[in-house]
């Protein structure tokens, strides 16, 4: 089956109200609510309206943009749950054989069930991965800038303090950094072990 629908997001560089867009929910560098806020997706490592924190970090972006599908969403606003994480393919085998007893009608059966076979041949097939609730993956961290900044320019002066002030540049960071530098980083689902693993069950049945 195909996988659970997610978003591709922006991380908001700041805490508690968002200065990008006015609302609460983000109470650390690390908490995913402020992971929520849908990415605008830039046209190009020249697009005016964002600038990086290096050079380096902008060609890592516009890669992954390429890469991700994002790029049918350039100069745009990715939309809300337009992606999929990976399918999810499972088989389960069954295996009977019936053995003759010599008593009368009666039948002895032996079978084995094996749960999530692809599995059990290779451990990395059968996994059910997926990007967790809330279903969104951030890609970049962002800032509100009231005046264009080159990338790699310091941004010092020129952050918006509260959302009512104009955000006339996105500045556009790796996630989670707090001081701005680092490289990219790819966002990464999560294996669900529990419904990845395989199971062996055998048994017999005698009739009579």
């Amino acid at each position: 089956r195909i996988g659970r629908p997610f978003s591709y997001t922006f991380q908001d560089f700041g805490s508690n109200r968002s200065a990008i867009f006015g609302v609460t929910g983000r109470s650390s560098a690390t908490s995913t609510a402020g992971n929520r806020y849908l990415m605008y997706v830039p046209t190009g490592i020249n697009d005016p309206r964002v600038s990086y924190s290096s050079a380096e970090f902008a060609n890592s972006v516009d890669n992954f943009i390429e890469t991700s599908g994002l790029n049918k969403y350039r100069g745009k606003v990715a939309p809300r749950n337009a992606f999929n994480s990976k399918w999810f393919t499972r088989l389960d085998l069954h295996i009977a054989q019936e053995i003759p007893t010599g008593l009368g009608e009666s039948r002895l059966q032996v079978f084995a069930d094996i749960e999530n076979f692809t599995n059990f041949i290779n451990k990395k097939w059968g996994q059910l991965r997926e990007y967790v609730f809330p279903y969104n993956a951030a890609v970049v961290q962002a800032q509100c800038l009231t005046a264009t900044r080159a990338t790699g320019a310091s941004t010092i002066g020129a952050v918006t303090a509260n959302a009512s002030q104009p955000c006339v540049q996105y500045r556009y960071s790796p996630v989670n950094s707090s001081t701005q530098t680092g490289n990219f980083v790819n966002p990464t689902d999560q294996v669900y072990v529990n419904q990845s693993l395989y199971a062996i069950r055998i048994g017999a049945r005698f009739t009579f």
